[in-house]
């Protein structure tokens, strides 16, 4: 299973890539800068570069 979470360095966005993780879900995460990245690494996603307000960020790869 896959997810694709935006706001994965929110509050509330961290809480969901945990859990989906958890559940054996591949998460991949939106993170605008390195520290958003790594942040999203550290949580066991995969981090997509990009901004939400970027169309070109969010579409299938």
């Amino acid at each position: 299973m896959k997810a694709f979470v935006t706001g994965g360095t929110g509050f509330i966005g961290r809480q969901l890539i945990r859990q989906l993780v958890e559940r054996g879900y591949t998460v991949h995460a939106l993170a605008r800068g390195q520290a958003g990245q790594e942040q999203v690494r550290q949580l066991g996603a995969i981090p997509v570069l990009g901004d939400i307000t970027e169309r070109e960020s969010c579409v299938k790869r």
